[in-house]
């Protein structure tokens, strides 16, 4: 059996060419390192790391000293059983449970204030 050299048209040889040279940059696109997106949406960014990994980004990585975000602080008040019962029965007749509504009328004292 003889093997024989395949001979291309000179556009055949082109087109293959750049076919090969727009795969490459495409790829090349594709593996381009991603930038960490610059937002505060704690939803946007969990989707972000969920499909990145963190030692992909080491050199853009910065110390943070203080708190990102803040927890929030309990308060705790104690209240004659009377008390808690009234706020108990306001808060059924408004359909909210009894620490939300504690917490809205915190939130109106403050805002007057």
């Amino acid at each position: 059996m003889k093997i024989q050299q395949i001979i291309w048209p000179e556009d055949r040889i082109e087109h293959i060419t750049h076919r090969r040279k727009t795969a490459i940059s495409k790829m090349a696109k594709k593996m381009k390192k991603q930038q960490i997106p610059k937002t505060d949406s704690i939803e946007e960014l969990a989707r972000f790391w969920d499909t990145h990994d963190l030692t992909e980004f080491e050199d853009e990585l910065e110390e943070v000293l203080e708190p990102v975000f803040e927890r929030e602080t309990t308060v705790t008040i104690y209240l004659q059983p009377k008390e808690a019962k009234a706020v108990k029965k306001i808060a059924e007749s408004q359909g909210v449970p009894d620490k939300d509504l504690i917490y809205q009328w915190v939130r109106e004292k403050l805002q007057v204030a």
